[in-house]
């Protein structure tokens, strides 16, 4: 997304973004979309356990993802915005969608 910005007279576009962001609401909440927020693991060492080699380590963190796997996460901005992934959306979407609203959409029910 990029804002047009003046200086001396000149046009000049400046990136606000690295990416382009869709909103939509929810409950009234703003909420955006963003490949920057992906799935993390369940479970897995702090990167200062120290008990241990960084190989060691590296082999039990890829054991734990194996057992537990990995859950969606979602950001809050401020008080009234939501940062989430494609996936977590279409879950969002699919459990409780006589409260969602989207550019374009119409509500049902």
């Amino acid at each position: 997304m990029r804002r047009p910005t003046q200086r001396s007279g000149v046009k000049v576009e400046r990136r606000v973004g690295r990416e382009r962001m869709k909103m939509n609401t929810l409950f009234g909440m703003k909420v955006m979309t963003s490949a920057l927020v992906r799935p993390v693991p369940v479970l897995q060492l702090s990167p200062d356990f120290n008990a241990c080699t960084d190989t060691f380590k590296a082999e039990i963190n890829q054991w734990l993802l194996e057992m537990f796997g990995t859950q969606e996460v979602m950001y809050m901005i401020g008080k009234d915005t939501l940062v989430l992934n494609q996936s977590m959306l279409a879950k969002i979407k699919q459990s409780i969608p006589n409260h969602w609203t989207a550019p374009n959409m119409k509500l049902t029910g």
